[in-house]
């Protein structure tokens, strides 16, 4: 009978052991899991934090231009005017930063300048597969 009763104490025991060895794995993996995705979030706010980061081309003065040259095509701003060399038969469109296209305009010479006429504020401007997002002040 002492053996019965010391038998099933050391049972409870073990098993209350175990249980309490499971529910520190679970707090283990679970701490795991957090730290996971925590790194991912991390992750994925830094590619996207580079993604975005701004890359404009902005004017100050009139005379301050900024040039970009792409396989052959060249653009630089001027205050609120664009100028295109080597883009004959592209079109230069512009959108602002949700996506609404705001002006086009057919490139017909080799040589172009273009007057925006647009409030203040970043655009995105495309000609052929070239895209840059600028800055007007």
């Amino acid at each position: 009978m002492f053996c019965n009763i010391f038998s099933g104490l050391f049972f409870k025991k073990k098993a209350i052991l175990a249980e309490n060895s499971c529910r520190d794995e679970e707090k283990s993996i679970s701490l795991q899991q957090i730290i996971y995705r925590m790194k991912k979030i991390f992750i994925i706010s830094l590619t996207l934090a580079m993604a975005f980061a701004p890359i404009s081309m902005r004017a100050e003065t009139e005379r301050d231009g900024i040039e970009m040259s792409l396989s052959g095509i060249s653009l630089s701003i001027n205050g609120g005017n664009v100028h295109i060399v080597g883009a004959n038969g592209e079109v230069l469109e512009v959108f602002n930063l949700t996506g609404a296209k705001v002006a086009t305009h057919r490139i017909d010479s080799n040589e172009k300048t273009f007057a925006l006429n647009l409030p203040k504020g970043c655009y995105l401007i495309k000609v052929g597969k070239i895209v840059r997002k600028i800055s007007l002040q």
